[in-house]
Protein backbone atom coordinates (compact mmCIF):
# COMPACT_ATOMS: atom_id res chain seq x y z
CA UNK A 1 0.00 0.00 0.00
CA UNK A 2 1.27 3.50 -0.81
CA UNK A 3 2.50 5.56 2.09
CA UNK A 4 0.73 8.78 2.91
CA UNK A 5 2.90 11.87 3.01
CA UNK A 6 1.75 15.04 4.74
CA UNK A 7 2.10 18.17 2.59
CA UNK A 8 5.52 19.77 2.91
CA UNK A 9 5.63 23.32 4.22
CA UNK A 10 9.14 24.10 2.95
CA UNK A 11 11.38 22.90 0.15
CA UNK A 12 13.63 21.31 2.76
CA UNK A 13 10.70 19.28 4.12
CA UNK A 14 9.76 18.26 0.59
CA UNK A 15 13.28 17.03 -0.18
CA UNK A 16 13.52 15.21 3.15
CA UNK A 17 10.18 13.45 2.53
CA UNK A 18 11.27 12.29 -0.90
CA UNK A 19 14.62 11.07 0.40
CA UNK A 20 17.19 9.31 -1.72
CA UNK A 21 14.63 6.98 -3.28
CA UNK A 22 13.18 9.73 -5.48
CA UNK A 23 14.03 9.84 -9.16
CA UNK A 24 16.04 12.65 -10.66
CA UNK A 25 14.42 14.58 -13.50
CA UNK A 26 16.56 12.69 -16.01
CA UNK A 27 15.62 9.31 -14.50
CA UNK A 28 11.93 10.24 -14.48
CA UNK A 29 12.09 11.32 -18.13
CA UNK A 30 13.77 8.03 -19.06
CA UNK A 31 11.10 6.08 -17.15
CA UNK A 32 8.30 7.89 -19.00
CA UNK A 33 10.05 7.39 -22.35
CA UNK A 34 10.32 3.64 -21.67
CA UNK A 35 6.64 3.52 -20.70
CA UNK A 36 5.65 5.38 -23.88
CA UNK A 37 7.69 2.98 -26.05
CA UNK A 38 6.11 -0.05 -24.36
CA UNK A 39 2.64 1.44 -24.84
CA UNK A 40 3.27 2.07 -28.55
CA UNK A 41 4.57 -1.49 -28.91
CA UNK A 42 1.48 -2.94 -27.19
CA UNK A 43 -0.91 -0.83 -29.30
CA UNK A 44 0.69 -2.11 -32.51
CA UNK A 45 0.75 -5.66 -31.18
CA UNK A 46 -2.99 -5.48 -30.49
CA UNK A 47 -3.75 -4.09 -33.94
CA UNK A 48 -1.55 -6.79 -35.51
CA UNK A 49 -3.87 -9.35 -33.89
CA UNK A 50 -6.94 -7.66 -35.45
CA UNK A 51 -5.59 -7.68 -39.02
CA UNK A 52 -5.85 -11.44 -39.79
CA UNK A 53 -9.41 -11.44 -38.44
CA UNK A 54 -10.33 -8.39 -40.54
CA UNK A 55 -8.71 -9.92 -43.64
CA UNK A 56 -10.79 -13.08 -43.15
CA UNK A 57 -13.97 -10.97 -42.84
CA UNK A 58 -13.23 -9.39 -46.24
CA UNK A 59 -14.38 -12.66 -47.81
CA UNK A 60 -17.90 -12.04 -46.41
CA UNK A 61 -18.40 -8.50 -47.62
CA UNK A 62 -17.12 -4.95 -47.91
CA UNK A 63 -14.64 -4.33 -45.13
CA UNK A 64 -11.40 -2.40 -45.11
CA UNK A 65 -9.09 -0.79 -42.61
CA UNK A 66 -6.26 1.66 -42.36
CA UNK A 67 -3.71 2.64 -39.77
CA UNK A 68 -2.90 6.29 -39.44
CA UNK A 69 -1.07 8.41 -36.86
CA UNK A 70 -3.07 9.89 -34.01
CA UNK A 71 -1.51 12.71 -31.98
CA UNK A 72 -1.24 12.21 -28.21
CA UNK A 73 0.00 14.56 -25.51
CA UNK A 74 0.98 13.51 -22.00
CA UNK A 75 1.99 15.92 -19.25
CA UNK A 76 5.10 13.95 -18.31
CA UNK A 77 5.79 12.56 -21.78
CA UNK A 78 5.06 15.43 -24.15
CA UNK A 79 3.68 15.05 -27.64
CA UNK A 80 3.95 11.88 -29.68
CA UNK A 81 1.92 9.85 -32.17
CA UNK A 82 0.45 6.37 -31.98
CA UNK A 83 -1.20 4.35 -34.71
CA UNK A 84 -4.98 4.56 -34.86
CA UNK A 85 -6.93 1.79 -36.59
CA UNK A 86 -9.96 2.83 -38.65
CA UNK A 87 -12.19 -0.05 -39.72
CA UNK A 88 -14.77 0.45 -42.48
CA UNK A 89 -17.65 -2.02 -42.60
CA UNK A 90 -19.85 -1.25 -45.62
CA UNK A 91 -20.99 2.35 -44.99
CA UNK A 92 -20.00 2.34 -41.30
CA UNK A 93 -16.79 3.13 -39.48
CA UNK A 94 -15.35 2.17 -36.12
CA UNK A 95 -12.20 3.86 -34.81
CA UNK A 96 -9.71 2.32 -32.40
CA UNK A 97 -7.94 5.43 -31.08
CA UNK A 98 -5.04 5.29 -28.62
CA UNK A 99 -5.50 7.84 -25.86
CA UNK A 100 -2.22 7.53 -24.00
CA UNK A 101 -0.24 5.68 -21.40
CA UNK A 102 -0.78 7.97 -18.43
CA UNK A 103 -3.85 6.10 -17.22
CA UNK A 104 -4.55 5.20 -13.60
CA UNK A 105 -4.69 1.45 -13.07
CA UNK A 106 -3.34 0.42 -16.46
CA UNK A 107 -0.55 0.65 -19.02
CA UNK A 108 -2.66 2.72 -21.39
CA UNK A 109 -5.99 3.12 -23.06
CA UNK A 110 -7.52 2.74 -26.51
CA UNK A 111 -10.97 4.20 -27.10
CA UNK A 112 -13.37 2.48 -29.48
CA UNK A 113 -15.39 5.17 -31.23
CA UNK A 114 -18.54 4.88 -33.24
CA UNK A 115 -22.04 6.24 -33.18
CA UNK A 116 -24.82 3.80 -32.42
CA UNK A 117 -24.10 0.61 -34.34
CA UNK A 118 -21.04 2.26 -35.90
CA UNK A 119 -20.18 5.74 -37.04
CA UNK A 120 -21.95 6.48 -40.34
CA UNK A 121 -19.44 7.74 -42.91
Amino acid sequence: MARTIAPAQTIEEFLKQRGKSSLTAREAKKKWEERKERYLFEVNKLFDKFIPWLDKLKESGPISYERKPAPIFGDDIGGYAANELDVYVADRKVIFRPVGTKIYGGMGRIDVLGNGEFQLI
